[in-house]
């Protein structure tokens, strides 16, 4: 069994072998001068069989000056 980590701290064991598919979208929206929100939504299945199903949602700001 391997193990493989996502969002950069969930430990997830996993079937040797393993096939994923990602399907993700974002959007980037301008709220001000210099001020951007940001959203994306993902979805990760295993190909080669029902081992896992991930949904996945961030959301950030970011502010330049």
């Amino acid at each position: 069994t391997d193990t493989t980590v996502y969002n950069g701290v969930i430990p997830l064991s996993v079937p040797s072998g393993n096939t994923d598919a990602e399907f993700a979208v974002g959007t980037t929206a301008k709220v001000g001068e210099g001020m951007s929100l940001i959203a994306r939504v993902s979805y990760t299945i295993n190909v080669s069989g029902n081992y896992q199903q991930i949904i996945e949602g961030q959301m950030s700001a970011r502010y330049a000056w």
